[in-house]
């Protein structure tokens, strides 16, 4: 799958996974922009934005939700040069999206629900990507069991939540202090 899928198991209904999803959003919200350190700078160009625009778009048009939009900071950054777009969180209902599918290369997260970690499995290994595979976990039983079925070249596992994702290495640092208890 593309690096910066999320996907939660369990009950998209479940109290674990709607208060993982919130913390997500809120985590990515409080990134500002900005061309200091700490701060979520341009993307390179703006054959760049326009790209990153249209994955946007097109999650739309395919049936996904947009819970966090950062296409507000082209206007909110208009007086500073580059091209902005700030921390963008799409809830996908298809897992053949094209944001689910292809690198987006930028400030995107997409999140997409499975009923199983053998689901999220098999949509992690059907994917020709398969960079990055990571765990979010209380239980290192449960990382040993999933780090096995994998084929991500990069296996990374987390003990501290509960959510199995696929992340970009440059992205982690914004989202690995979440804390679902």
């Amino acid at each position: 799958m593309a690096a910066s899928v999320l996907l939660i198991v369990g009950d998209k209904e479940g109290t674990q996974q709607k208060a993982l999803l919130q913390r997500v959003i809120e985590k990515a919200s409080a990134i500002q922009p900005g061309k200091v350190p700490g701060k979520l700078g341009p993307v390179i160009d703006e054959q760049s934005m326009t790209k990153i625009f249209g994955y946007i778009e097109k999650s739309e048009k395919e049936g996904a939700t947009i819970l966090l939009d950062g296409q507000s900071w082209m206007s909110q950054m208009e007086n500073t040069k580059g091209n902005w777009i700030g921390p963008t969180v799409i809830l996908h209902e298809n897992k053949t999206d094209m944001a689910m599918n292809e690198e987006v290369f930028g400030p995107v997260l997409s999140v997409y629900n499975v009923s199983t970690w053998q689901e999220a499995i098999a949509i992690e290994n059907d994917n020709p990507f398969g960079n990055d595979a990571a765990i979010y976990t209380t239980n290192g039983g449960h990382a040993d069991w999933l780090m096995k079925r994998v084929r991500g070249i990069i296996r990374t596992i987390w003990l501290v939540g509960a959510f199995f994702t696929s992340l970009p290495l440059l992205t982690y640092k914004y989202i690995h202090s979440i804390n679902v208890a």
